[in-house]
């Protein structure tokens, strides 16, 4: 289906029980040709646990995703081509009708993950046309949350091009996102690359078809404080209105020594 090879190096084991687990290690997937390595990505292992009774409901529990040393490449050539293009130039199968009740149902498929954890990530950005890189590494990522109609809880340290950030907090759940429904926000967020404070950022975030907004907003920079509303609204000359009130700003804190 993707044109590439994917290569399964290491051991492969399956533990059965009323939560089944299964690991996999050492996996790799090829780089496009001319690429500039061979493996567009690179996983040392990755575990899966999942609840059994839920599939007896046609869901999909996912207790535990664990994703371990993930080394993954996107990149472009010289032509601006990416190694994210895929597939193959065998002409596709005509798709089978979905059932009329699959159909009716769309929205999101009932497979839901209560923790997401990566550790020790590096994800780099290439542009070949400008010859030029980014390299984020990812100390740990733990996404949680009970279910999609539950809060979810992210925990996030890493570096962007050997600078330290960390990200942690709280958001609305995946299901109200993904149906455009008010979206809360409460994170907390230290970067040693951008501003010397720690930012904390907490507001309600609105989905529309062609609007897009963040209601409620507080934004910390240090002892700075600033509240409001953002909103942009999409069409041939996008709009954005951002309306921003603040008691006090401290430029000392924020602006560079020199």
């Amino acid at each position: 289906a993707t044109g590439r090879d994917l290569v399964i190096a290491g051991n492969m084991a399956l533990k059965v029980s009323l939560s089944p687990a299964v690991v996999i290690e050492n996996v790799t997937l090829s780089n496009m040709a001319g690429g500039s390595r061979p493996e567009m990505v690179k996983v040392k292992r990755f575990e899966a646990e999942v609840s059994l009774l839920p599939l007896l409901s046609k869901r999909l529990q996912v207790n535990r995703l664990v994703v371990i040393e993930p080394d993954i490449l996107i990149e472009t050539n010289a032509q601006g081509k990416g190694n994210w293009e895929m597939g193959t130039s065998a002409p596709a199968k005509p798709a089978e009708p979905a059932g009329k009740e699959e159909a009716a149902k769309g929205g999101l498929p009932n497979v839901a993950v209560e923790e997401l954890r990566i550790e020790k990530a590096v994800f780099v950005n290439r542009d070949g046309v400008k010859n030029q890189a980014m390299r984020v590494e990812i100390d740990h990522l733990i996404l949680s949350a009970k279910s999609l109609s539950s809060p979810l809880s992210i925990d996030l340290a890493g570096a962007l091009d050997g600078k330290a950030f960390e990200v942690k907090g709280t958001t609305g759940p995946i299901a109200d996102l993904m149906a455009a429904r008010p979206w809360p926000l409460d994170l907390a967020a230290k970067a040693g690359f951008v501003l010397p404070v720690p930012i904390q950022l907490a507001g309600t975030l609105i989905l529309g078809e062609q609007a897009y907004a963040l209601d409620n907003l507080k934004l910390g920079l240090g002892k700075s404080a600033l509240a409001g509303s953002a909103k942009v609204a999409m069409g041939a000359r996008p709009k954005a209105t951002v309306r921003l009130a603040a008691d006090l700003i401290d430029l000392s804190e924020i602006a560079p020594a020199s």
